[in-house]
């Protein structure tokens, strides 16, 4: 989060949906709350709700990701 503050200009993340201390729905929340304008892809290997972010499957085809951050606007 400390970079998200540092970085304020970046507008794109890629994050895993399950990470050991703020993880999970949680994780979504905060980024729907705080970062509405990001393009935001959430991985996973579980069929989740990723609210208005992106959710890309686990393993993740690498050139379906950087198609997907492509086509979405900063």
């Amino acid at each position: 989060m400390q970079r998200m503050i540092d970085h304020p200009q970046c507008r794109r993340m890629l994050s895993d949906f399950v990470m050991p201390l703020f993880g999970g729905i949680y994780w979504v929340k905060f980024l729907e709350r705080f970062c509405p304008t990001w393009t935001i892809v959430i991985v996973s290997s579980e069929d989740i709700d990723s609210g208005p972010f992106i959710c890309v499957p686990k393993p993740v085809d690498f050139e379906n990701l950087l198609t997907v951050f492509e086509r979405e606007p900063l």
